[in-house]
């Protein structure tokens, strides 16, 4: 089937990267000529040829000399779309006379974050007012929406100032600000709060000391203040010390720009704690494993608990239940226990069944797993019935089975 590839596509692996060469107008012209003469209607196609020509020169005729900074942003909230500089919003830009801050970008619609976004603090943000439904804040109400609710993007000149202009389906009307979406934008709370206990030192020979204790709080106090200065903007750590005890009450104001103390406060800060907290988690989880199984290789794979937990998230897609912040994890922590429960039912009526033998005097085939069976008695003894020799404690002089 013969096909048409447009001039200023060629050379594209994909339809975000970089072309061979930047777009022109002239590519265009070219576009519409070829096009107009396959359908055999060369003279509709020159008319809009000399149409744009003469809409492109009243354009730059308007530019003005004040240096201007403009976001070109397609779509995508979390982690937005935004120009580069090898397409159509690059020659927009160098026609009027604005820069595009992300000129430097080679790909044609490369992703970045809204932290890289608000340190270069665009004057002008030119969204895309996109009539499909398929991702979230694709209108420009529901773009301006997320903007002035966001704790960083807030803060950007563009935004308080409402300098908005929408391009795709209304047309580069201007947005109206006050403008809402049908629903009103709910707001994500990204605060993480930790609360941090002391308990009493032990003293009892062969405990650990309670300064181990206090070094083990102040490298995790070091690292979160450190892993803060991470990221798109340059952030010291005088200045995050200086923002943590102003807020904290511990301080004077840090003199620093509304834009960077919302960078550190509650951008970053939520971030670094919600990581700390979920790496807690991930140590109580494996320090558990470990102590159940009696092996420092224990991992949670053993037992089917990361299975478990990717079954019930699948299923809760697959039923089309719901795709939200609390289904999934809702799915996944009941198919994880559910796994975990399959995994040590066996076990479990195999431990009934050895004590039954016992009291009776019989003895019985090894069960379906080959694990430790602990029975807790009065005065906090412990007696392990193995069901595999290779498993049992002490030195292994048994062989596996097949090797010699």
């Amino acid at each position: 089937m013969p096909a048409y590839l447009a001039p200023n596509q060629c050379g594209k692996k994909s339809g975000d990267d970089a072309p061979a060469e930047n777009f022109t107008m002239e590519k265009v012209y070219q576009e519409i000529d070829e096009l107009s003469r396959i359908h055999g209607v060369p003279e509709q196609g020159q008319q809009l040829t000399d149409g744009l020509k003469s809409r492109l020169e009243q354009a730059v005729a308007k530019k003005g000399d004040k240096p201007v900074k403009v976001l070109f942003w397609f779509g995508e909230p979390e982690a937005p779309y935004v120009a580069g500089g090898s397409g159509a919003s690059q020659f927009v830009s160098d026609q009027l006379g604005v820069t595009n801050i992300y000129s430097d970008q080679k790909d044609e619609w490369p992703q970045v974050s809204w932290e890289d976004v608000a340190d270069k603090n665009p004057d002008i943000i030119v969204m895309g007012d996109l009539s499909r439904k398929s991702q979230t804040a694709d209108a420009a109400d529901e773009k301006i929406a997320f903007l002035k609710q966001n704790a960083v993007t807030a803060e950007m000149d563009a935004v308080k100032n409402e300098r908005f202009r929408a391009s795709g389906r209304r047309r580069h009307e201007p947005v109206d600000p006050d403008r809402r979406p049908g629903g009103e934008a709910r707001r994500r709370d990204g605060r993480v709060r930790a609360q941090v206990s002391q308990a009493p030192g032990l003293t009892a020979a062969g405990s650990r000391p309670r300064w181990s204790c206090c070094s083990a709080l102040a490298a995790l106090l070091l690292s979160i203040v450190t892993a803060i200065t991470f990221g798109p903007s340059d952030l010291s750590i005088p200045e995050v010390l200086s923002v943590l005890q102003h807020k904290l009450g511990l301080g004077p104001d840090p003199e620093l720009s509304a834009l960077r103390v919302a960078t550190i406060w509650q951008l970053r800060l939520p971030r670094v704690l919600l990581a700390a907290t979920a790496g807690a988690g991930l140590s109580l989880c494996g320090v558990i494993m470990q102590s159940l199984l009696r092996n420092p290789l224990a991992e949670l794979y053993l037992l089917g608990v990361s299975s478990g937990a990717s079954t019930g998230a699948v299923l809760i897609l697959v039923a089309g239940i719901g795709g939200g912040l609390l289904t999934f994890p809702a799915g996944a922590f009941v198919g994880s226990l559910a796994a975990f429960g399959a995994t040590l039912a066996p076990v479990a009526a195999g431990g009934w069944h050895h004590r039954q033998d016992r009291a009776g005097g019989r003895r019985r085939h090894p069960g379906v797993l080959g694990v430790d069976v602990v029975h807790h008695h009065d005065r906090g003894r412990r007696e392990h019935h193995t069901r595999d020799p290779v498993l049992a404690d002490g030195p292994r002089s048994q062989t596996c089975p097949g090797r010699s």
